[in-house]
């Protein structure tokens, strides 16, 4: 949690990324929630997932089409990009989630 101290938000991302991988929608949200987070591509792919784990796929088709248009200025956006696109073109977002 020291890397919080940046501001840079990385430690929220750093944390719903573990929390997701637990199962623990509910807690992961809750550091999304975060306002530091708001313009982050890697936040903006996990709220996505929120949805989509919480049943509301139209909701995370809504936040992750955006996605889609940004220029990739990094190799981690660009990451992000692939498994957006892994999931429409294989209906298997991140974590093989059903």
């Amino acid at each position: 949690m020291e890397m919080g101290e940046r501001g840079d938000g990385r430690a929220l991302t750093i944390m719903a990324h573990i929390l997701l991988k637990t199962g623990q929608v509910r807690q992961a949200q809750v550091y999304l929630d975060d306002q530091n987070l708001k313009a982050d591509a890697e936040a903006t792919y996990l709220t996505g997932l929120v949805h989509y784990r919480n049943g509301a796929h139209q909701k995370a088709n809504q936040v992750w089409k955006p996605l889609l248009t940004q220029r990739s200025d990094n190799v981690r956006f660009h990451h992000i990009k692939q498994e957006v696109l892994k999931y429409y073109f294989e209906k298997a977002p991140y974590l093989g989630v059903n």
